[in-house]
């Protein structure tokens, strides 16, 4: 037996109710349960990435503690004239004597492992960890004993040397004003200091170094681990994007968390590429407890919304069943006594109205044969009228602003009324005919979906409705709405489609205008209700800031954070008063003046403003302008926004051009300065109201700039000229 998906519209009321409902609960339980997990892990994954990244940071700061040190090593005997004098006379031996010991003592306390000294220029002296090696050109690739000779300045970081790649301090060396050479200390980047960071993070951590050479595009230097698990193009990708690099790992018994990060030398070129990484045993482990617990208690909340859901649905439908059972009886012709109303709920009401049903029928019976009587005469009376309105109507569709039409079954069109040469400027003799005469009006986008539309309708015996675009005859578009009816014959076959077509252009414009002033309208209550709800405790947070920080010394700990709290409040009161601004109501008193006399002013009252910020101005109006009808008072306000955002974003002593001049039948202002440190998103956002930058106080009002110019129905654009120059560009149209 088949089985059709409409069957279920007959199956028991009591299902109907509980399929959608455990539905949606089973739904929904999925949904959450599915959310919790995948929150609860990406919140573990991210504290992993986080702590990585804490992991990382720390081993950079290891690494700059020991530069630090290396320098104020190398500083101090730098310093010593004992050691100035023997470096000039190349006295090895006073030296030797002197750190030696020095050198033996750091090595085992700091892990000290170069401790040498240099002559100028750059000629190895003496190395006191490896006292038989000296005299060789350092010249060639030691950058940072040439930094320190040329700047006379101390220079440390990541540098290779002789012994190997590690962290170095230079300190020139000067002897009777005289540079003689230089001393250097440094520390090993290998083993040793990746087990000391082991032994203190707990992390394993392995170095490489950049080389072209290789597959990987990287080479070992050192690991406190014997397995790397990280492809080549990680590192490769790393050593492009230099940026940090976070990924989970997965091999066989092995869950890792890594962290692959650029260490930077002492120019600031990637030197190395340190791997830092962690165990995810327990992250897991958490992972799984918390998972298995969202779904058993997922589990448990579904099994008492489905018994929920079912006591519900048998409450409610035992008084369903006893109304069915008098119901039944009523059709069946008995004699039905009152129903007897046991509760006041929708079944009470329900039931009350049977009761009423039973009383009419009953009444109903003796007027029946009344009314079929009066029936019969009207039926008469009307097709009288029928025959009589056939003319009028008629007349009525030749002279009406609508178009009607009648569409054959062969989508030849044999009736269009006259008013399609209003609307579309073709007589209507030219609309009657086969398909190919009037889907030419139809626009090409449309014309496809429409015919087929109305093939559907005359096949399936069904009405017409459609919105679409006619094609007029000098070239524009013109919106209509097309609706039509089938007229059926006696066998239930569609004769021909009786329609008419109504142009909504009209229509379009309003619905268009009133959607956008009901969004202004909403999205400006809103905000000033926002902006008003934040004001409050704002001001009130604002207030108990203040009161606090003239109850605290300035050597109380809590002083500065009060500062701070202080200082953000008066940053987002700023805001507030911006939006207050922007969403408030803005009317117009609009006049019409001379536009070079009301520019002229203008110059004028700005000059001074300009000179005092040491900004000249080079002004060209046109004299022959055009009148415009505006609001003096907002214009000027607008006006004098801009000239101080331009004051404020120039640099100082720049020019700032303006120029007046007439473009059609509108007035164009152009200011153009230089700012070109403004980026793209910048110019984007230029008007953008909700800044947080220490700006002029005075600029809080340049949000409302493009709004007044709205206002006056002109247009505000700013464009970039060049690589240096910024464009504001206001036209207003004439009077």
């Amino acid at each position: 037996m088949s089985w059709n998906v409409r069957d279920i519209r007959h199956i028991s009321l009591k299902w109907k109710l509980l399929i959608p409902f455990l539905f949606l609960s089973l739904t929904l339980t999925v949904l959450l349960t599915t959310w919790s997990i995948r929150s609860q892990s990406r919140i573990f994954l991210e504290q992993e990435e986080k702590r990585l990244g804490q992991d990382y940071l720390e081993f950079r700061q290891r690494i700059q503690l020991k530069v630090d040190v290396s320098l104020a090593m190398a500083g101090v005997v730098a310093a010593d004239p004992a050691t100035q004098r023997a470096l000039a006379e190349g006295d090895r031996e006073v030296l030797i004597e002197k750190y030696l010991p020095v050198y033996q003592h750091l090595s085992r306390v700091l892990g000290l492992k170069q401790f040498h000294f240099h002559q100028y220029p750059a000629k190895s002296f003496l190395r006191l960890h490896r006292l038989d090696q000296f005299g060789d050109d350092l010249a060639g690739y030691r950058a940072t004993i040439l930094e320190a000779y040329e700047t006379g300045k101390l220079v440390g970081g990541l540098e290779l040397g002789a012994t190997g790649f590690g962290i170095r301090g230079v300190a020139p060396i000067y002897h009777q004003g005289r540079l003689v050479g230089s001393v250097e200390v440094g520390a090993s980047m290998e083993e040793p200091f990746l087990q000391e960071i082991k032994a203190d993070l707990g992390c394993q951590t392995v170095l490489y170094l950049p080389a072209e050479d290789r597959p990987q595009g990287v080479k070992l230097l050192a690991s406190s681990t014997d397995q790397t698990f990280l492809a080549g193009e990680i590192y490769q990708q790393v050593l492009k994007q230099d940026r940090s690099m976070f990924l989970t790992i997965n091999q066989a018994e092995k869950n890792l968390a890594v962290l692959v990060g650029p260490i930077k030398d002492f120019q600031g070129r990637t030197a190395m590429l340190v791997e830092i990484i962690r165990d995810r045993g327990g992250i897991l482990f958490l992972i799984h407890k918390y998972t298995s617990l969202i779904i058993v208690f997922g589990f448990f909340i579904l099994v008492l919304a489905m018994l929920f859901v079912w006591l519900v649905s048998k409450l409610f439908l035992a008084p369903v069943y006893t109304l069915i059972h008098q119901a039944e009886r009523i059709a069946a012709g008995a004699r039905v006594p009152q129903m007897e109303v046991m509760v006041r709920d929708e079944f009470g009401a329900l039931a009350e109205a049977l009761n009423k049903m039973l009383a009419a029928l009953e009444r109903s019976r003796s007027r029946l044969e009344d009314h079929a009587h009066e029936l019969e005469l009207k039926v008469q009376e009307r097709t009288t009228e029928l025959v009589r309105s056939e003319e009028k109507f008629r007349t009525l569709v030749e002279n009406i602003p609508v178009v009607v039409y009648r569409l054959e079954q062969d989508l030849t069109r044999t009736f269009v009324s006259p008013y399609i040469e209003k609307l579309i400027g073709r007589p209507s003799e030219e609309m009657v005919g086969g398909p190919e005469v009037w889907t030419q009006t139809i626009h090409p986008e449309d014309r496809g979906q429409v015919v087929a539309e109305k093939e559907r309708c005359l096949q399936e015996n069904r009405p017409f409705s459609m919105e679409y675009r006619l094609a007029a005859q000098d070239g524009s578009e013109v919106p209509i709405l097309d609706r039509a009816i089938p007229i059926i014959d006696e066998k239930g076959r569609s004769i021909h489609l009786e329609g008419y077509m109504l142009d909504i252009r009209e229509r379009k414009r309003l619905e268009d205008q009133t959607l956008q002033a009901e969004e202004l309208k909403t999205l400006g209550e809103i905000s000033a209700r926002l902006a008003h709800e934040f004001r409050n405790p704002l001001s009130a947070v604002g207030v108990c800031a203040r009161r606090m920080a003239k109850n605290l010394s300035q050597s109380d700990p809590g002083s500065p954070y009060c500062d701070i709290l202080i200082e953000e409040v008066a940053r987002l009161e700023k805001i507030l008063k911006m939006i207050l601004g922007y969403i408030q109501p803005l009317a117009l008193d609009r006049i019409e003046v001379d536009s070079r006399e009301f520019f002229d002013h203008f110059v004028q009252a700005i000059a001074p403003f300009l000179e005092y910020k040491n900004i000249q101005l080079e002004a060209n109006l046109e004299d022959a302008l055009p009148k415009v009808k505006i609001d003096p008072d907002h214009l000027k306000r607008a006006l004098v926004t801009l000239i101080r955002n331009a004051a404020y974003q120039m640099p100082s002593r720049g020019t700032l051009f303006l120029s007046l001049s007439a473009i059609g039948g509108a007035v164009e202002l152009k200011l153009l300065y230089p700012a070109g440190y403004l980026s793209d998103d910048q110019l984007r956002h230029f008007f953008y109201p909700f800044t947080t930058e220490d700006a002029d106080t005075s600029l809080v009002d340049l949000p409302l700039v493009p709004v007044i110019i709205h206002k006056h129905n002109g247009r505000i654009n700013v464009v970039r000229e060049g690589e240096d120059l910024v464009a504001v560009i206001i036209e207003l149209p004439a009077a």
